[in-house]
């Protein structure tokens, strides 16, 4: 069985907390009822820490109310403060990693065992190997003191090509155990995202449309290559736009984009959960991202599931088969 998880989006994680305590609950229920056993929650410095040394943990709410509904969190460590930059606009690697130890401590005594160390730092803006190499190195050992059970996890990868800033999955991972990460991280994320194209399309060409059958395969045969072939991949956001980005697919092509990946993902062995993108649409008009969610927005604060769509049933019912095919229905 592959594990289902959500990503609630960051519009719903900016105001969790503004929600009364009945309907945070009813929110993480029905997360639980979809058949999702995870969540993804984003653990930014700013919040967490608004000034240099004064921690407020606005995170909190929302991960008490995940464990009190019974799911597992990832917790995401990024999003660096402005105060943790250098004049130079380089990350200063000694205010975030003091911020990221104390955080990854104070959610690891309520209960979080998952943290992954940023979000697609192979994305312009993000991190250079040799960086984040430096920083796994100085976190993973203390993050495993506190408590050696805990997964740290290579921040969930872009699929996108080797271009300029942007660094390739591949490239990126391969970098990272040339520098000496090896042996500082227990799983690895990456985001297989395959719109326009469906995951069991084996499309020739630049990423991202091959992610799935052509180049995941490629990324696990890397980690064996260099010792950690019972390392798993984690898929910590997978979906598709059904508006708003320019690539986006029809309904019935989202939700059997769901059923093809738990579907191929059950044959191999090294997969790890795959976490829907999201919970509730949050920018179906916006900067790019779209329209992703497996529910539209009951209103503008994007913080209600409004309509329940057929990626819903199709992602429920993943989850809970011992036997899928990738067919979809109506000929797609």
């Amino acid at each position: 069985m592959i594990a289902g998880g959500v990503n609630l989006n960051s519009s719903v994680e900016l105001n969790f907390a503004s929600l009364a305590p009945s309907a945070q609950s009813a929110m993480m229920n029905s997360v639980v009822a979809s058949g999702a056993t995870w969540i993804r929650i984003a653990l930014p410095e700013p919040g967490n820490e608004w000034t240099l040394g004064n921690f407020t943990w606005y995170s909190a709410t929302e991960v008490k109310a995940a464990l009190a509904a019974g799911l597992h969190v990832d917790g995401v460590l990024g999003w660096p403060a402005a105060y943790a930059y250098n004049a130079n606009g380089s990350l200063n690697l000694g205010i975030w990693d003091t911020f990221a130890e104390t955080a990854a401590a104070h959610y690891s005594a309520m209960g979080v065992t998952t943290f992954e160390i940023w979000n697609e730092p192979n994305m312009p803006g993000g991190l250079t190997p040799a960086t984040y190499t430096q920083m796994l190195q100085t976190i993973y050992p203390v993050i495993k003191a506190a408590n050696p059970q805990d997964n740290v996890m290579v921040g969930g990868l872009a699929p996108v090509s080797d271009s300029g800033t942007e660094y390739s999955p591949l490239t990126y991972l391969s970098d990272l155990y040339q520098d000496g990460a090896g042996g500082y991280f227990d799983s690895v994320g990456f985001h297989p995202y395959s719109f326009p194209d469906l995951p069991a399309q084996n499309i020739a060409g630049s990423l991202p449309s091959p992610t799935w059958l052509s180049y995941l395969p490629q990324v696990h045969a890397l980690m064996l290559a260099n010792g950690d072939g019972d390392k798993k991949i984690w898929f910590t956001e997978f979906g598709a736009p059904v508006s708003g980005n320019g690539n986006d697919m029809t309904l019935s092509e989202q939700a059997c984009s769901y059923t093809q990946a738990f579907a191929i993902a059950r044959s191999w062995p090294w997969a790890g959960p795959i976490f829907a993108y999201s919970w509730i649409n949050w920018n179906p008009n916006g900067d790019g991202d779209g329209d992703f969610g497996l529910h539209s927005a009951a209103d503008s604060t994007y913080m209600v599931p409004g309509m329940a769509r057929p990626a819903l049933s199709a992602f429920s019912q993943a989850i809970a088969s011992t036997s899928l095919s990738t067919a979809c229905p109506n000929g797609l």
